[in-house]
């Protein structure tokens, strides 16, 4: 989970994942950086995994491109200020 994301997220992740057994989903979002120096914005959904017993055994993660919305936020918001 950890390579998907810039290492400056990492620790807002490990908050997360604290938080999701007590959860039904947390969504996050965050960067990521391909090696060919591409960057993209990315929301991580999590949705904790409950065994027979109830009992907190993991979870699913997905991961959906936003860098399309957040480039276009980001034009909202400088026409508004400029």
């Amino acid at each position: 989970l950890f390579d998907i994301v810039m290492p400056e997220d990492q620790e807002e992740i490990s908050k997360v994942l604290d938080q999701l057994p007590n959860e039904p989903k947390l969504s996050i979002e965050t960067q990521r950086t391909f090696e060919d120096s591409d960057t993209i914005h990315q929301e991580l959904s999590f949705v904790p995994i409950y065994n027979t017993e109830e009992e907190f055994d993991g979870f699913y993660c997905f991961m959906k491109d936003i860098t399309s919305r957040k480039d276009l936020e980001e034009r909202i918001f400088y026409q508004a200020y400029h």
